[in-house]
């Protein structure tokens, strides 16, 4: 059978990748709500129980939630911010892809023979009881109209993200610091807090009754001179939840030197200069104040102020306090008040007298008492402003419940990540998540990519090889021979075989790949003739 086999070479073979693209609607989801009774490193494992009287609670897809959570945290979420490679996804810079894991999340898996090899950027969309939520280009999960009010990631200075510390759910932090990379980084300690969960993510929980004033956070910035107002546009957004007549964020300095004394030790001077302090007083009504040590610009809210987002930002000279009002109809955001004032102390000659290095103290003063009982979260230190509009739209967006935002409760305004390489979908917010639950997804797609590669092989016919034929009618059997050989009509110097078919074989002679050509080609005698097949694996 020489006669219509040839041998070749590795050259012969071109590989040539391209992208195939394929959209899809396929999905499964895992709804998964820790229980915060079960110890740290104790969950249900393979849906085994940890006590013996422990009444395990299973998704819709018979999986137990606790096991859920926590492979979800421990893949995506856990240490995510203080070391990105411990944690899966397509993003390792966290600037770019925050992640905040409340105690109730949900997830979509995607089967990979659906989505390929990833899931393609800004493809996967999902609408939920009439709202549709979009993939940015990050893999951060968002309400498309959200698009346009979400905080840029490249101008947070610093966010207290409580999520760093959900592997101590349901556990008092004695003391705990942790240091954390952002645009200027900072240590944050904790004293006898604790990590909870509410209706606005995963939180601080300061516990002033069970340890008088020693319950506390202590942000000890590395660049303080972003922490302050000085000669800048700034913002700071946090959300509190507790009793009035307490400190809620100040950074404010007692003493400072003040040169050297005749022995040229340093003169201790006291002083109370602070560029921001906020606090509630008896009334629950929000005080804000800056000092330059002699002069104080104080305001007062003329409302209390209910559970919820407290927006404090600046433009050029002027301050916009926003907060979250008891009265009103809550979802609407009729009930979210502004107070615009001036920043006194804007000039030049002024402002840097307000500014200092002090620590940050949350729910404390300056000595670290607590005089709180609350609960913090999604604290927030941004070298922006935001206009009147976007501090009125944000804290309809940090309200649970919002018709218009569905429940978005992070600076960040996101819902979830995709996490597109693993064809994970995580929905963190707890609203929304709830919204799914009751009502279901209403649609969702994608689009997945697979990388597909042409083949090219390329054969050469010299004049006089491939001259046999497998057309059986022009076969003869030789008894001599014991074989096939080819009948004396077919051995003349007229006989020309045309080629029909053209197989490829591995080097144990099995067929791989069967071509058949549009028309017989006659192989000429005089010149070479080169077949190219290409197929697709």
């Amino acid at each position: 059978m020489s006669g219509v086999f040839k041998n070749l070479d590795a050259s012969d073979i071109r590989l040539t990748p391209f992208k195939a693209y394929r959209r899809s609607t396929v999905y499964t989801t895992y709804s998964a709500a820790i229980n915060l009774k079960v110890p740290d490193g104790k969950e249900d494992i393979y849906n085994e129980p940890y006590y013996a009287n422990e009444f395990i609670v299973n998704t819709t897809n018979d999986r137990s939630v606790n096991t859920i959570w926590y492979g979800t945290d421990a893949q995506f979420y856990r240490f995510y911010y203080t070391n990105p490679k411990a944690a899966l996804g397509d993003t390792t810079n966290p600037k770019n892809q925050p992640r905040f894991l409340s105690n109730k999340a949900l997830v979509i898996s995607i089967p990979q023979t659906e989505y390929g090899e990833r899931i393609e950027p800004t493809t996967f969309e999902m609408v939920v009881n009439g709202v549709t939520f979009v993939d940015d280009i990050h893999g951060n999960l968002r309400t498309q109209a959200s698009l346009a009010y979400q905080v840029s990631a490249s101008n947070v200075v610093f966010n207290l993200k409580p999520s760093i510390y959900t592997w101590q759910f349901g556990k008092t932090i004695t003391e705990f610091t942790q240091a954390v990379s952002d645009e200027s980084p900072a240590e944050v300690s904790l004293f006898n807090a604790q990590v909870t969960a509410s209706a606005f993510e995963t939180e601080l929980k300061l516990d002033n009754t069970t340890y008088p004033n020693s319950s506390s956070i202590r942000i000890d910035p590395v660049m303080s001179e972003w922490y302050n107002f000085q000669d800048r546009d700034y913002t700071i957004t946090l959300n509190y939840s507790g009793s009035g007549n307490c400190i809620l964020l100040q950074k404010k300095q007692l003493y400072e030197n003040q040169g050297t004394d005749l022995e040229g030790r340093p003169k201790r001077a006291l002083v109370y200069r602070y560029p921001y302090r906020l606090s509630l007083d008896n009334a629950k009504r929000l005080v804000f104040e800056k000092s330059d040590g002699g002069t104080t610009l104080k305001v007062t809210s003329s409302a209390p102020i209910a559970p919820g987002p407290i927006v404090l930002t600046r433009s050029q000279s002027l301050f916009t306090l926003a907060y979250h009002t008891a009265s009103g109809t809550g979802d609407s955001g009729t009930d979210i008040k502004a107070i615009t004032f001036t920043d006194t102390f804007r000039s030049a000659s002024r402002d840097g007298f307000c500014i200092n290095n002090a620590s940050i103290y949350v729910g404390a003063d300056e000595n670290g008492f607590s005089g709180s009982n609350g609960v913090f979260g999604n604290i927030a230190f941004l070298k922006q402003s935001v206009d009147t509009a976007t501090v009125n739209t944000g804290l309809i967006y940090l309200l649970s419940g919002s018709a218009q935002s569905g429940g978005r409760n992070n600076i960040y305004q996101t819902v979830g990540n995709v996490f597109r390489r693993q064809g994970f979908v995580v929905v963190t917010d707890k609203k929304v998540v709830e919204s799914i639950e009751a009502y279901g997804i209403d649609s969702l797609k994608y689009r997945g990519t697979t990388t597909i590669n042409e083949v090219e092989v390329s054969c050469t016919v010299t004049p006089g090889e491939l001259q046999f034929t497998n057309n059986p009618s022009a076969h003869a059997y030789d008894p001599v021979a014991e074989s096939y050989v080819l009948a004396d009509f077919a051995t003349g110097s007229q006989f020309k075989p045309y080629i029909t078919r053209i197989g490829l074989y591995d080097d144990r002679n099995r067929l791989l790949v069967v071509g058949t050509v549009t028309q017989p080609i006659q192989l000429p005698q005089n010149v070479d003739t080169t077949f190219i097949i290409k197929y697709d694996v």
